[in-house]
């Protein structure tokens, strides 16, 4: 599950919460339900669905704990999307977070993140993919090798040195960091149809080897900013409308693109 920037999956939760819910040392997890965002009506079901639901699948009791929102929305589904899970013992968190995602028959699909989560590895969508490629392949291994000859590689060896300087270090080296996030760049080719139109799309991914949001940001608006195409193909451009899904809170596709729904043990969103 993809979110748009660092810690989104906090995202519209009070400050203080936040804080205090990343800070902690206790064992602990966040805990999201398909479809349903942390705070709409029946907080109360659903923290008891969640905890019968970790019980049922893990065998672990877990206390669950009530995200507030910032600012309350009317709407459902929406941010904050994570209650916080407390149990007895690390390796029993560990174990719930590395399963990422159950779906449960007869019962919820619930998601599982760290309290401190990883930055996300999604950087773009871009529209008019075919720019990307003469040919209908997945285009990941031709902009890799065109990113090498682009002034994106410069822009990524400036980035990294930034980092360097500012915290010391110096292996391994920028030039070794931006060939790297080149080799991490993978290519994920859909189609959203809206409104009766459907619109060839190209998500671009990448696991930047950073701690640093500052340097999160930068490669992300590098990859946003800079032209991926060429002088014959022409270039993609960035894809603007507003995605976000409804089964998985994801911001890299819409609900009519999950993947969700399609996958071999997916029960459903909900026990209603």
């Amino acid at each position: 599950i993809q979110g748009g920037k660092p810690d989104w999956q906090y995202e519209n939760m009070t400050n203080d919460m936040t804080k205090s819910w990343r800070a902690r040392k206790f064992p602990r997890f966040l805990v999201a339900m398909a479809g349903e965002g942390a705070c709409d009506p029946g907080e109360a079901r659903c923290r008891t669905l969640q905890e019968e639901t970790i019980l049922r699948v893990f065998g672990v009791k877990a206390e669950v704990v009530q995200a507030h929102a910032e600012i309350p929305k009317k709407k459902r589904n929406d941010a904050p999307i994570c209650n916080m899970a407390q149990v007895a013992y690390p390796a029993d968190a560990q174990r719930i977070i590395d399963a990422k995602c159950i779906s449960v028959r007869d019962g919820p699909t619930l998601f599982f993140f760290s309290a401190k989560p990883a930055l996300p590895t999604f950087m773009a969508v871009f529209e008019r993919p075919e720019a990307f490629s003469a040919r209908k392949n997945n285009p990941t291994h031709i902009v890799r090798e065109r990113m090498t000859r682009n002034t994106i590689q410069a822009k990524f060896i400036q980035i990294f040195k930034r980092e360097m300087d500012a915290t010391g270090t110096s292996e391994p080296s920028a030039e070794q960091h931006a060939d790297t996030t080149i080799q991490a760049t993978t290519i994920e080719l859909v189609s959203r149809v809206h409104r009766g139109e459907d619109t060839p799309l190209a998500a671009v991914y990448c696991a930047v080897l950073t701690e640093k949001e500052n340097t999160w940001y930068a490669v992300r608006d590098a990859f946003r900013t800079s032209r991926l195409g060429t002088d014959i193909s022409g270039h993609p451009s960035l894809y603007t409308k507003p995605l976000k899904c409804g089964i998985c809170h994801g911001v890299d596709h819409d609900t009519s693109m999950c993947k969700f729904p399609k996958a071999p043990e997916w029960s459903g969103l909900k026990n209603d």
